[in-house]
């Protein structure tokens, strides 16, 4: 798809306002959940991030059933009973190889299984303990920075602005459900705070920029024109 040419100068202040506003509504999906997706090729370098692992992907994937069906009896037992051994499988790894950080990494994610192998009440505290302790919502805030940028660097409404996502911040989740904000900036502009809803559900992993953070992306595009 071309990209529109940008707003010359030379045209009025409402002109240049009208099309901002319509380009604003198009910034949410149709579906109000977009899966976080690998990036495309050809895009901009992530401020500010480290590429998640496959082992990063597996936590957070279990951290999403904790949080959103562990309390279902059996379910969580189910699960972390499956995670522990893949973190003991880990756990091994790291100790033959010396990989000191990452033999710590599995240690807590041990016992957080532990915690989890609790029914009913269990999931949900392991997956407080994972998101806060073990830094689980930082990893989820660098996944979803990497999706959001790749957002904003294909869509032909919103490439025009240029915008840098330098990081999210992600807060503690509830049954699947987590608030966060982008820092979100241009070439010209300073970056603002942009509201951004997160789901990690285990089955899925997305986001969807609400009103609050449309209006605040606006008001960032329009300033950078």
């Amino acid at each position: 798809m071309s990209r529109r040419p940008p707003v010359p100068k030379s045209k009025s202040y409402t002109v240049a306002l009208g099309e901002a506003v319509a380009n604003v509504a198009a910034v949410a999906p149709k579906n109000p959940v977009v899966r976080a997706v690998a990036a495309p090729a050809v895009r901009r370098p992530i401020a500010n991030a480290e590429a998640l692992t496959p082992k990063d992907q597996i936590d957070l994937a279990v951290d999403g059933f904790n949080n959103s069906i562990g309390w279902i009896p059996g379910v969580g037992t189910v699960i972390n009973g499956l995670k522990l051994g893949i973190d003991i499988v880990s756990l091994a790894s790291a100790a033959i190889t010396l990989n000191g950080p990452q033999f710590s990494t599995e240690l807590g994610n041990i016992v957080v299984d532990v915690i989890g192998l609790v029914p009913v009440v269990g999931a949900p505290v392991a997956s407080l303990i994972y998101q806060t302790a073990l830094g689980g919502n930082v990893k989820l805030g660098r996944l979803v920075q990497e999706s959001l940028q790749g957002a904003f660097d294909v869509d032909s409404t919103w490439s025009r602005y240029q915008f840098q996502v330098e990081s999210v911040d992600v807060s503690v989740g509830i049954f699947g459900s987590h608030s966060g904000v982008a820092t979100v900036s241009t070439p010209t502009q300073a970056g603002v705070g942009v509201m951004v809803d997160i789901t990690n559900t285990g089955f899925e992993t997305g986001w969807s920029v609400p009103l609050e953070g449309r209006l605040a992306l606006l008001g960032l595009g329009f300033g950078s024109l």
